[in-house]
């Protein structure tokens, strides 16, 4: 099992919570083809900037579908993609109001 924290910036609450200022082109087409998800069912919901806890902090985004959660972080030329079914994890709120994301 893979345990990461997903926090969200702390600054902004969570009723206020803005989305990732992406590209106006960056549609749901767009956001399939990035991951590389071929089912056209799927579509974006939302997207977060947010802070990825495992070895060290990782800032990157986060992006909510139907039935996937998406991160991606570029960081000093390097990449990290990482999608997670829905149905394959298991989200809370930790005390300190981070996503804590474990997958089932």
């Amino acid at each position: 099992t893979q345990n990461s924290k997903l926090k969200t910036k702390k600054e902004i609450p969570d009723a206020k919570r803005k989305s990732v200022s992406l590209p106006s082109h960056f549609t749901d087409r767009t956001f399939r083809h990035f991951f590389g998800i071929t089912d056209e069912s799927v579509g974006l919901i939302q997207n977060y900037h947010v802070t990825l806890h495992e070895k060290l902090p990782l800032h990157g985004y986060l992006f909510l579908s139907q039935t996937i959660l998406c991160f991606y972080s570029k960081l000093l030329g390097s990449e990290k993609r990482i999608i997670l079914q829905l149905k394959d994890i298991n989200i809370s709120l930790t005390e300190n109001d981070s996503l804590k994301i474990t997958e089932v």
